[in-house]
C-alpha cells in the first residue's frame, strides 16, 4: 500500500491572513473616509441648492427636501457605512490574531510520525 506523506507549513498561511487582515482594515479606514467626504459633499449640495432656490425667489419651506429630510438621509447613509466599517474592521482584527497565533504557536500539519527524540 502506498502512502502520501504530507507537510503543510503554517508560514504561507500566516502570510495569507496578514494580507487579508490587512486589506480589511486598510479598505474599512478609506470607506469611513469616503462616508465623511460623501456626507460633506451631500450637505454642500443642498446648500447649493438652497441658494439656487433663494436667487429664483422660492422660499424654502415650499421645497420637498428640507434640511430635515437631507439630515435622515445623511444619517441613515453613515449609519449603513459605519456597520460596514466595524463589520471590515472586526474581520480584519480577526483575520490578524489568525496570522498572530500561527506565528506564535508555528502550526505544522503531517502526517509522518514524530520520533521521540
Amino acid at each position: 500500500m502506498k502512502t502520501i506523506k504530507v507537510n503543510i507549513s503554517s508560514k504561507y498561511f500566516q502570510s495569507f491572513f496578514s494580507l487579508v487582515g490587512g486589506l480589511f482594515l486598510v479598505y474599512a479606514m478609506s470607506l469611513s473616509n469616503q462616508t465623511k467626504i460623501t456626507s460633506d459633499h451631500f450637505y454642500a449640495l443642498y446648500d447649493i441648492q438652497v441658494e439656487q432656490y433663494h436667487d429664483l425667489g422660492i422660499k424654502q419651506s415650499d421645497t420637498v427636501i428640507t434640511s430635515q429630510t437631507v439630515r435622515d438621509i445623511s444619517d441613515k447613509f453613515k449609519s449603513h457605512n459605519l456597520h460596514a466599517v466595524i463589520g471590515m474592521s472586526i474581520s480584519g482584527g480577526c483575520f490578524l490574531l489568525l496570522a498572530l497565533f500561527l506565528n506564535i504557536f508555528n502550526v505544522n500539519i503531517s502526517n509522518r510520525e514524530q520520533s521521540d527524540e
